[in-house]
């Protein structure tokens, strides 16, 4: 009864989870506000439709040449998470193919249509491929952005496995695998452990993979990260994964920096006029 929906709605829209929030409050709500979340949900649902034959369509494209993508970040969590994460609104599609396989890959899509939407000058950044007609661009991968620690197609393709988007075939990686891209996306590549920053949209993310079977191994996600800042910046995510969510992270003795880290994120959550 004490809820600001205003300010609620507000900043499930900058985060764009408004989808994931529709689905978990139900009819629960004022009718002014179920009405605006269930038009924002069926959009959303729309509009996540309209992703996956783009991307069922662009994987089929890449087949033709012998390449199999590896699905990252949302295009992989809609195709793991259940159907009450649907709604998940999407920004763009981003896959992963092989360094050998990129100008090839970039060739089959200008061939349904695509075109380069900006050079990138960062030889670790992905090729950005729009066509006006689709929902969202897709983000061609041949490596994570990352440098340290980076990771390029033969690191991760062995922890997928094979998915079917129609007739199309793309490698899924697996919960554990998905947690790491995540995190390295965020709070490395662009940089929200040193600026306690969080992206709810990735955490809420990583929550859902951790509730789903098989769940996320987590010892195998810590031995990804070497350790100094990229296992504290791990540490971090972790414990605010725990705060806000409850997820089933486990609890070791967790450093003075860590606690440092994840009550300065609060606190500037709650005081934005801090973060300059």
């Amino acid at each position: 009864a004490d809820i600001d929906w205003a300010d609620l709605l507000a900043a499930a829209n900058r985060a764009l989870v408004t989808g994931v929030l529709a689905a978990r409050v139900g009819d629960r709500v004022p009718e002014e506000v179920q009405a605006f979340l269930g038009t924002i949900q069926r959009r959303a649902l729309e509009r996540n439709s309209r992703l996956k034959r783009q991307l069922e369509e662009a994987t089929k494209s890449l087949n033709i040449a012998g390449i199999r993508p590896i699905l990252l970040k949302g295009a992989a969590v809609l195709n793991t998470a259940g159907p009450g994460y649907g709604a998940r609104i999407l920004s763009d599609l981003d896959i992963m193919v092989p360094a050998r396989s990129m100008a090839m890959a970039r060739q089959r899509l200008e061939a349904i249509g695509y075109r380069l939407y900006k050079p990138e000058d960062n030889p670790f950044a992905p090729m950005n491929l729009c066509r006006e007609r689709d929902a969202g661009m897709i983000d061609l991968h041949c490596r994570t952005k990352t440098r340290y620690p980076g990771f390029d197609f033969e690191d991760l393709v062995g922890d997928c496995a094979e998915v079917r988007l129609g007739t199309a075939r793309a490698w899924l990686p697996s919960p554990t695998l998905q947690a790491l891209i995540l995190i390295l996306h965020d709070q490395l590549q662009e940089r929200d452990y040193w600026r306690g920053l969080v992206d709810l949209r990735h955490l809420l993310d990583i929550a859902e993979l951790a509730r789903g079977p098989p769940g996320i191994d987590w010892e195998r996600l810590a031995a990804h990260f070497p350790r100094g800042y990229p296992r504290n910046a791990l540490d971090v995510q972790l414990a605010t994964l725990e705060l806000l969510f409850g997820a089933p992270v486990p609890v070791p003795q967790r450093p003075i920096w860590t606690g440092f880290q994840l009550r300065r994120r609060i606190v500037q959550l709650r005081l934005p006029g801090l973060r300059s």
